[in-house]
């Protein structure tokens, strides 16, 4: 069998071979024919070496070296010889007289220095020293070593390595030693092509899955050397054995060898589609393959297997796999009984990868009660219940799989278990009155009766739950409670600021945040599908609640963890350190914190555990250190004052044979989530969990929010690529609550950004545009699922104008408002593409921001963008008004005719930053009102009091999207202004500059100082002036000085008014102080005087 093929060999016949010592040679052997047909079989050593002989004391020198002289120099002779007539390519003939027996030799063995360092020359001789086969240890392994079953997804693309050891060193992959060794890989006992030390499996094959080791033979040696098998089995797909057993006619069975074969496998086919119709097979992926097929006698017996790819559709019918097989076996029976092609033969369904539960009694055990092995996947590390422990160390057992024999329990030695524990139980919780579990943390009640969107919103709330929502109905059960074809309400988990007099919206209609699902059910499937609902119909609903509420606080900057009512609290850190970095992290960067340790007892653990099961987004497979510390036989919590540890949580797979580690925090990486202890070494990377013992924080919950938007410098028209906005909430609140709003609108966004909103606004600059308007975030309260809202934050592009067109419309008296806003839309959405080609420049843009109906008036916001290349925006809207009323383009007019709108008061062009400087009529007077900032009052520029004496004022309305109007004018004009209120009115107006502020604080106090008294509107004037002083950055002494003088005679005369106006607005006065005071410089702020004047004066 080893044997050399020398027809193939090209130049030796020797070569190095671990089986050799160094320095020595393997030679291959030939059994040669002698002419006269006769073999001669030498028996000779394998290992080899060649010297040049210096004298005749040859055997001397050989066995000087442990080995012994090759008697018979004459059979290289013989041998050279065999191989020139053999006609081998490349082989080294001799040529020419007087060649010796050392050339011979020479060229037997390959030719010169392949034999010997140095060329032979006549009539130099050699001789052979040969020896046995040295002593090999040899281990081999495969890596990596699968302890459990692999997902597909993670099995993408798996490599076995067969791992080699050699005298107790690794063998270095050289190709050189490689050579020197012959792999052989077998699955299921049977070997496989594959021959190199490398398997590669692809995971989108189920085939590939059964038991694999490998086999290695050195170079010239006979021993084989075997590795441990390793069991390759998917997680996701269930693997079964089918025995047909019945005679070889009903089966027609026919041998792989004859060509009858084929009609065998035809029948086999037939027989596999009649197995896999029926209900329970519907929503399970099934494929099969012939494993083999035996005749025995008159019998035949054929083993497939059957493999079904666990889609979501079976993991929700059916949760467990001895629930599938139950009900697999249950379908194998009635095929057996009602299908004719299964009459007169047996079928039998055995499972390839779960050992089924297995009962011990306490007569092997010593356990007081019966211990369970539960059903288990292909695993070396299955668990009892209770816990088997060895001291504190977790004993398991393997659960050995088989696609030949079925999976099977291997033997346990029950002497190991020196006591037992029963597993830790995840913490308990109550569903509210009307509301019933329908798994861990979920309470729901399904309402068949039909409600509005709001009803439906507010009968949850009355029963502290909420609408269902996409994420339930994907990873519950709970779809499986709702009635097929029925249409339920569902909430995508965002809350819109609804306004109640608002019935329609384009706005909500194009950004939709709410929706029916209808129940269905394909090919036994169930399943469900989106449809449009007006929020004023009535269906179906489900209300959910959680029981446990996870509340969420920030502390140095990260997020904090706890339950209601808790003192300590948690943070969870996912970047990776080493034991001793974990200590330091948690002490210093953290406040007073270390890491967690208040898990010692099992209520406090079982808390911490529902605790972290509850968080969002945490990576599944992970480990936390924690401040378990094991060294050799010890196992004790730090800073603990206990000495025994009173329960384990071990994860199945922990590594205890270790002389010192410590304890980490595992999540299972499996579909259901499940938190145990493991071991790590010292030096090993893992994510950190810190606890504070006081976590109370007793602010109320209250948002804001911050803009960290980079906008481009220079050139103003260059894209915006994202918006950034962070979320910043004060107080405990509930975790995963944050929500993120844009213009009424909830935005849908990662979960895993709660803080954050960042908006890519798209390559094209009307991209940009269209992203411009008001942001803003919130989350829910401790106690209470109503939102907290922050400030809003306005997104306008720097380098563009932005526009209101303001339409405003009856709804016709036989039209309703959801027929006149959907037909008035398309009329608006043609006007902006027709208006758009009109322009046909890049530097104009159109477009509908909302339109609403509200009592039976429908609103209009068109928005016109424009570079502000084109000019300012007095210039701009100048532009925008011309081309709209252009006799020659007739778009404007063709849409108000269309839109119903017969008078000019019912549509106008706004500014999205001020309200216009316009006229209005008093009496006999004419108002002139200067442009103003959108949310600010101002006063017309004539002399005007109002009854109460105050200057009359107006605000400027609307925001960004709808555009600046002013507010109706609420007061009349009754009186004339005195000297002193129109001197401080003029003075008001001025603009304050660092170059003119002294002599404005100087007048201020010449005309105070002069007054014996003062009315409401003379110290509104004076606030205001006080106000314009306080915009200028630098308030230098003189000023501050002129300014304190003015107060105090403010203080001294007698203020003539009863007005509760002025009190009301104290706060805004105090603002303004503060901002005063803030810029004053370092030696004006020496003087504390002016902040006792004002607070008395606004006390007064």
């Amino acid at each position: 069998e080893k044997t050399c093929d020398y027809q193939s060999r090209t130049k030796s016949t020797l070569s190095k071979a671990l089986a050799c010592p160094e320095d020595w040679l393997l030679f291959y052997h030939a059994d040669m024919e002698e002419d006269k047909g006769r073999k001669k079989n030498i028996v000779m050593k394998n290992c080899i070496r060649a010297f040049k002989r210096i004298d005749q004391y040859t055997e001397q020198a050989c066995s000087n070296i442990k080995s012994t002289k090759v008697d018979d120099d004459g059979y290289y002779i013989t041998l050279y010889g065999y191989f020139s007539r053999l006609k081998i390519k490349d082989f080294p003939k001799l040529s020419g007289g007087n060649i010796c027996i050392g050339k011979y030799i020479e060229s037997a063995l390959g030719g010169p220095l392949k034999v010997i360092d140095t060329v032979v020359t006549c009539p130099e001789m050699l001789f052979i020293c040969e020896q046995d086969f040295r002593n090999i240890s040899l281990t081999t392994k495969i890596v990596p070593e699968i302890l459990n079953s692999l997902s597909t997804t993670n099995a993408n693309l798996t490599t076995f390595t067969c791992e080699v050891s050699f005298n107790d060193k690794n063998v270095i992959p050289i190709e050189e030693i490689l050579k020197q060794l012959h792999f052989k890989w077998f699955k299921d006992e049977i070997p496989t092509s594959v021959g190199g030390n490398l398997l590669h499996l692809n995971s989108s094959s189920m085939i590939h899955q059964g038991s694999y080791h490998c086999e290695i033979r050195i170079e010239g040696l006979q021993d084989i050397y075997l590795s441990s098998e390793v069991s390759y089995f998917y997680s996701d797909v269930s693997t079964y054995i089918l025995t047909l057993h019945g005679s070889s006619t009903s089966l027609s069975y026919e041998d792989f060898s004859k060509i009858s074969f084929q009609n065998f496998i035809s029948y086999l086919n037939e027989s596999m589609v009649a197995f896999s119709i029926g209900d329970v097979l519907s929503f399970a992926d099934l494929n099969w393959k012939l494993q083999k097929a035996w005749l025995s006698g008159i019998n035949a017996t054929v083993q497939v297997l059957l493999y079904f790819k666990r889609n979501k559709s079976l993991n929700i019918n059916l949760h467990d796999e001895m629930e599938f097989f139950n009900a697999l076996q249950m379908h194998t029976s009635r095929k057996q009984e009602t299908n004719r092609r299964f009459v007169g033969i047996s079928l039998i369904l055995q499972s390839a990868v779960i050992c089924f539960e297995e009962s011990v009694p306490s007569v092997e055990t010593l356990y007081d009660d019966i211990l369970l092995w539960k059903d288990a996947a292909q695993t070396k590390s299955a668990v009892s219940a209770p816990m088997c422990l060895n001291d504190w160390r977790l004993v398991t057992r393997e659960c050995k799989a088989s696609i030949i024999d079925g999976a099977k329990w291997l033997p346990f030695n029950y002497s190991m278990c020196t006591k037992y524990q029963s597993a830790i139980k995840d913490i308990k919780f109550n569903c509210p009155p009307g509301l019933r579990e329908l798994e861990s943390n979920v309470c729901y009640d399904v309402f068949k009766e039909e409600h509005t969107l709001e009803d439906a919103e507010g009968i949850c709330d009355t029963r502290s739950s909420f609408l269902m929502n996409l994420n339930l109905l994907n990873n519950t059960r709970l779809l499986f409670e709702l009635e097929i074809s029925s249409k339920y309400w569902i909430s995508e988990g965002t809350r819109t600021m609804k306004s109640k007099n608002e019935t329609y919206s384009y706005h909500k209609m194009i950004n939709r945040n709410f929706h029916c699902i209808v129940v269905n059910q394909i090919n036994g499937i169930l399943g469900y599908s989106f449809d449009d609902c007006k929020v004023n119909e009535k269906h179906s609903f489900v209300c959910v609640h959680h029981p446990l509420k996870v509340l969420e606080s920030m502390f140095f900057s990260k997020a904090w963890y706890k339950f209601p009512f808790q003192h300590g609290c948690f943070y969870i850190e996912h970047s990776k350190k080493t034991w001793e970095e974990a200590n330091k992290s948690c002490q210093v960067s953290h406040g007073k914190s270390n890491l967690l340790r208040s898990i010692q007892n099992v209520d406090d653990y079982s808390s911490f555990r529902a605790l972290l099961n509850n968080l969002p987004h945490l990576p599944k497979g992970f480990s936390w250190w924690i401040s378990l510390f094991q060294n050799k036989d010890s196992l004790k919590w730090l800073g603990s004052s206990e000495e025994i540890i009173t329960f384990v949580d071990w994860e199945a797979h922990t590594n205890f044979r270790m002389n010192q580690s410590a304890g980490v925090l595992s999540l299972g990486s499996s579909t259901k989530s499940s938190i145990h202890w493991s071991l790590r070494d010292l030096s090993s990377k893992e994510g950190i969990i810190c606890e504070m013992q006081d976590c109370s924080n007793t602010s109320p919950v209250s948002v804001d929010i911050e803009d960290k938007t980079i906008l481009p410098i220079g050139n103003y028209s260059d894209l915006i690529l994202n918006l950034n906005y962070q979320c910043i909430p004060t107080g405990w609140f509930v975790a995963n609550s944050i929500s993120w709003f844009k213009d009424d609108i909830a935005i849908k966004i990662s979960k895993g950004t709660e803080l954050s909103l960042r908006i890519e606004t798209g390559p094209t600059i009307d991209d940009s545009l269209t992203s411009q308007g008001y942001y803003w975030c919130s989350v829910d309260q401790e106690l209470y699922i109503t939102p907290v809202f922050s400030s809003k934050v306005l997104f306008k592009h720097p380098g563009w104008h932005t526009f209101v067109l303001y339409m405003l419309t009856k709804v016709p008296e036989f039209s309703n408002c959801s027929h006149s806003l959907f037909q008035n839309v398309q009329f608006i959405l043609e006007f902006n593409k027709n208006f758009r080609e009109l322009l046909s420049s890049e530097n104009f843009f159109l477009f509908l921001k909302d339109a609403s109906c509200a009592s039976s008036e429908l609103h209009y916001y068109d928005h016109i963008y424009v570079s502000k290349k084109v000019g300012n925006e007095q210039r701009v809207k100048e532009i925008i008004v011309s081309s709209i009323t252009s006799p020659q383009t007739f778009l404007m007019e063709e849409l108000l005719i269309k839109l119903n709108i017969l008078t000019n008061g019912n549509f106008s062009l706004r500014s999205t930053v001020a309200c216009p400087s316009e006229k209005s009529h008093q009496g006999e007077h004419i108002l002139n009102w200067p442009e103003t900032l959108i949310g600010q009052s101002a006063s017309p520029k004539e002399d005007c009091n109002t009854e109460s004496g105050a200057p009359l004022e107006r605000k400027c309305l609307g925001d960004f999207n709808t555009g600046g109007f002013w507010s109706p004018l609420g007061k009349v004009c009754t009186g004339f202004e005195s000297i002193l209120t129109m001197s401080l009115h003029k003075l008001a107006k001025e603009n304050i500059t660092e170059v003119n502020v002294l002599n404005s604080s100087l007048s201020m106090e010449d005309i105070i100082a002069h007054s014996d008294n003062f009315s409401t509107t003379d110290v509104q004037y004076v606030t205001r002036i006080l106000q314009n002083i306080a915009s200028v950055p630098d308030i230098q002494p003189g000023v501050v000085r002129s300014v304190v003088n003015t107060v105090d005679t403010v203080i001294e005369v007698n203020i003539m008014t009863e007005d509760v106006d002025l009190l009301s607005t104290t706060p805004e006065y105090l603002q303004l102080w503060k901002t005063y005071y803030q810029k004053c410089t370092p030696m004006a702020k020496l003087s504390q005087k002016p902040v006792i004047a004002l607070l008395f004066l606004l006390y007064r």
